[in-house]
């Protein structure tokens, strides 16, 4: 039996039929979260391509499979990445369940995945781009209120995410038939315009990242929270693949400064405008394009080094933003505003609720002792290697998390002018905050723990292994 069929097909089909099931919303995220394990457990359990031995028949996972002329091909080495993105599907999903979100993420929590594996798995890998916009096709009945007009920035996500698409598929064509020997310089300019403007609406690199945050203030954070890390990543894993095969654009200078220079400006231009706001839900999308400028520049970067820094960045960004979304999920339902004049004494009143949102916060702003500082080190010790202005750059735009988390305490710990209602939410959930919490204490005294692992995702990209 073929690989796709487990982490491809099989997911995608399950997501498709519990869509009629969606007022059964414990039915739907209990089957979801079930196949979502199951599917992380057989990564991490069985071999591709290695016979195995189940009540005494031997099976084999195959790596290829064809579907209409194309393969979707799945070796032992990806492994590591299958068993991330169904993790994070799972972890998303309980919650989801726990924070009350709408059951329409509990199908979408495995579609979404599902096309983000094939869109890895695929060859020829120009139609990545193809599946990626199918991500994005898929993502936009979450985000959006059902039989309800979209909302802007719901509408200016799809357009932008449109507009990178032909670019990067024209980028995968122009690549597709070369092999990876230098071209001539003419077709490689060609090619890296190409693909910086399909990453710039794709990435939302600056100034194209105007609809993160009128996203993240229109919509329910936890949903938009799912789509803001799954995506990112998602085409960030594409670039990698661009990388891995061609060895040009690995040598090549204009890539690396492109995109260092994207990734500070993105650190600094987003870290200052978080620092200014007066809306929660906003100064989360300005923090998700700060992590999206980290990941950027420790891509651009091309050393080992930094890639591994990319890798170890998915988990902190995973548990700090999953974190953060419940927390600003919390307060929308209850309070029906996430403006910080109305969370006046909330840490007085749920210390919790307060407690992860500053935390999630600070340690994306790389505040010591939690898990964002030893990558931003990291990060700002490798770079200063190749450039000393970048890496002082970067902190000022780590200071404007820090002055926006400041901020949002001194109005938590501020005794309300008027009552306050009581804050309702499942039982369960102060538990899993603190679980959340915990985590991120416990990967900022102890990063080398989870570190190997992450870093292994590194091996179905073997070229990159050899980078300096």
């Amino acid at each position: 039996m073929s690989a796709a069929i487990f982490w491809i097909i099989f997911p995608f089909f399950v997501g498709i039929l519990l869509l009629p099931f969606l007022r059964y919303r414990r039915f739907v995220y209990i089957s979801s979260s079930l196949v979502a394990v199951s599917l992380a457990l057989l990564a991490v359990g069985t071999t591709i391509n290695t016979p195995i031995s189940i009540m005494g028949l031997n099976l084999k996972i195959e790596p290829g499979f064809s579907v209409l002329g194309r393969q979707l091909i799945l070796e032992q080495f990806d492994q590591t990445i299958l068993a991330i993105i169904y993790l994070f599907s799972l972890f998303w999903l309980i919650g989801g369940y726990f924070s009350g979100v709408s059951s329409i993420l509990a199908p979408t929590g495995l579609i979404i995945p599902a096309l983000a594996v094939a869109s890895f798995a695929v060859e020829p890998f120009l139609y990545s781009a193809l599946l990626i916009e199918g991500m994005v096709l898929v993502s936009v009945p979450l985000l959006s209120i059902p039989f309800a007009e979209p909302r802007p920035g719901v509408v200016r996500y799809l357009v932008f995410q449109t507009m990178g698409m032909p670019f990067l598929i024209l980028t995968g064509w122009l690549l597709g038939g070369m092999d990876s020997v230098p071209l001539e310089t003419d077709k490689t300019l060609q090619i890296l315009v190409l693909m910086g403007i399909g990453l710039a609406f794709s990435l939302a690199i600056f100034p194209l990242y105007s609809w993160i945050p009128m996203l993240a203030e229109e919509e329910e954070p936890y949903l938009v929270g799912f789509v803001l890390l799954v995506l990112p990543v998602t085409i960030m894993l594409f670039l990698l693949t661009f990388i891995d095969r061609y060895s040009w654009l690995r040598t090549s200078t204009n890539l690396p400064e492109f995109m260092q220079y994207a990734g500070v400006l993105m650190i600094v231009t987003g870290g200052i405008w978080s620092g200014f706001q007066k809306n929660l839900a906003r100064m989360f999308g300005y923090a998700v394009i700060v992590e999206n400028g980290f990941a950027i520049l420790s891509l651009g970067l091309m050393t080992l080094r930094g890639n591994q820094i990319f890798a170890n960045l998915i988990l902190v960004r995973m548990i700090s933003f999953g974190l953060w979304a419940i927390a600003l999920t919390i307060i929308k339902k209850n309070n029906g505003s996430l403006m910080i004049n109305d969370i006046q004494g909330l840490a007085r009143l749920r210390p919790i609720l307060a407690v992860s949102i500053l935390i999630a916060q600070f340690s994306l702003g790389g505040l010591p002792l939690l898990a964002g500082f030893p990558l931003r080190v990291a990060l700002i010790e490798e770079l200063s290697i190749q450039s000393t202005t970048l890496a002082w750059l970067i902190i000022i735009g780590m200071a404007g998390l820090w002055g926006g988390g400041l901020n949002s305490l001194y109005v938590m710990l501020q005794k309300s002018d008027k009552p306050q209602p009581p804050i309702r939410s499942h039982r369960s959930l102060p538990l899993l905050m603190l679980l959340g919490i915990a985590m991120l204490l416990f990967l900022g005294l102890f990063p080398q723990v989870f570190s190997p692992v992450l870093s292994s995702m590194l091996n179905a990209f073997p070229r990159l292994l050899i980078l300096p």
